[in-house]
């Protein structure tokens, strides 16, 4: 048995397909979805969705949503996702540089705030670029 899976933007299905399983990177952590998993409504952060279908998986970075899991289906509705294997590593760590130096900077609590998101954005895309090199974990 496998999970109907749905991840869509505001502007694009990004991917859909049948996976035997998958991770999400909820608000609360990670969560693993098997087939007959039990309905589930959670919020989604910053963080890599993880598909995994035959011995092969495809990392996608999500940047906040939804997650709706039901009846061996699993919609996943992201303001912005990108799939791994599009992202630019030298790119992505001269934003992390960039947005590091923003946080030390940052004169009021909003500007450290929004600097900080950048730095977790850039250090997600990081880590699933590493997925596709074996680096990650």
């Amino acid at each position: 048995m496998k999970l109907f899976t749905k991840l869509v933007t505001p502007d694009r299905i990004v991917w859909e397909g049948e996976v035997e399983n998958l991770e999400i990177p909820a608000t609360t952590g990670v969560i693993g979805i098997r087939p007959n998993h039990a309905p589930l409504n959670t919020a989604l952060g910053i963080g890599v969705v993880k598909l995994d279908n035959m011995g092969t998986s495809t990392y996608i970075v999500v940047l906040d949503g939804f997650a709706i899991v039901a009846n061996n289906k699993v919609t996943l509705l992201c303001s912005i996702a990108e799939d791994a294997t599009s992202i630019d590593v030298s790119k992505v760590q001269d934003e992390l540089a960039n947005a590091s130096s923003a946080v030390s900077q940052a004169v009021t609590a909003q500007e450290k705030v929004e600097a900080s998101v950048e730095v977790r954005k850039a250090k997600v895309r990081l880590r699933a670029s590493s997925y596709l090199e074996g680096r990650g974990s």
